[in-house]
């Protein structure tokens, strides 16, 4: 919490939000090669297809299907923030396999919480002393609960289940779900308009976690 949000918010801002989810998208490559590194568990030959058809999807949504679009592409100083980001949550995620057992996610959660506070408030506290003072109002409220209710709370205790049942290696495929998400979003709130681009994006995505964790699974059992 101290440094994967950290990094990800200070690269966005130097960076675009095409380029914010490419680097966001390496993070199940940097999973399993995380995973291969300090855990021993080389990736199958079908997981590794699986993240590779799985992104291809991830670049048609955010590409709108658009080949000249991802050739355009300028790389800049804020994509490495945020590429160090899903380096340090690949981390995380590699280190929640030392969970003691007895350790229920909630309280794992707080303490990783009252670390995150212990770090960030110093930091907090010297950034503010040179920007605008803060303008309170109804939306602002509403944005902070946002934020503290659903990324900062349930989306650790989701992810972190998520990762004790299926692996870091697995459960990290499921974050090319984010532009997918943020496309359903768009449509439902926003009323953007369903391309076929979004279709086959879908289906890439869906195809390759299929590939990577569903196939896998049958076979085991």
């Amino acid at each position: 919490m101290g440094a994967f949000n950290t990094l990800a918010y200070i690269g966005l801002q130097y960076t675009t939000a095409v380029n914010g989810t490419l680097m966001q998208s390496s993070m199940p490559i940097m999973i399993l090669l995380l995973s291969a590194i300090f855990l021993k568990e080389v990736a199958s030959v079908k997981q590794w297809l699986g993240v590779g058809v799985s992104l291809c999807g991830v670049l048609v949504l955010i590409s709108r299907a658009d080949l000249a679009m991802l050739k355009s592409l300028q790389f800049n100083p804020g994509d490495l923030w945020v590429l160090l980001g899903m380096l340090v949550w690949g981390i995380y995620s590699i280190l929640l396999r030392w969970r003691p057992k007895g350790l229920s996610g909630f309280t794992l959660f707080s303490v990783t919480l009252m670390v995150g506070v212990i770090i960030l408030a110093p930091l907090a506290v010297v950034e503010m002393q040179d920007k605008a003072p803060i303008v309170w109002n109804t939306d602002l409220y509403y944005l902070i609960g946002y934020l503290a209710v659903f990324p900062s709370i349930l989306a650790y205790l989701f992810w972190n289940y998520g990762v004790e049942k299926l692996g870091a290696h697995a459960a990290g495929l499921f974050i090319h779900l984010v532009p997918l998400w943020g496309m359903i979003l768009s449509v439902s709130f926003l009323g953007e308009k369903l391309y076929a681009f979004h279709f086959w994006g879908i289906v890439l995505i869906f195809s390759g976690i299929y590939l990577a964790v569903i196939s896998g699974k049958k076979q085991k059992s």
